[in-house]
């Protein structure tokens, strides 16, 4: 009986890693004179996850959180944004 929980237990914690992942790519740049933007915060709304702009503008977002969601775009000084990520 032991055996078999910590079977189930195994395979229990092995599922997050099956679930499809959405990956999320761009770049982030002033509107005025394009020049990339370093350390934006990009998150999912309503979400533990997110990451910062490098400093070529660029960001990758990667989560198990299934479309539709929104992403904030958001820095100091600069007007917040938010995208729709649909399928």
């Amino acid at each position: 009986m032991k055996r078999n929980v910590v079977l189930f237990l195994a395979m229990l914690l092995t599922l997050p890693l099956h679930g499809q992942t959405t990956i999320i790519t761009g770049h982030v740049t002033e509107h005025r004179s394009g020049a990339p933007l370093i350390g934006v915060n990009v998150i999912i709304k309503d979400a533990l996850e997110g990451t910062v702009t490098r400093r070529d503008g660029s960001f990758t977002l990667e989560t198990d959180i299934p479309p539709p969601f929104s992403v904030m775009v958001s820095m100091m000084g600069y007007q917040n944004q938010e995208f729709a990520i649909t399928d």
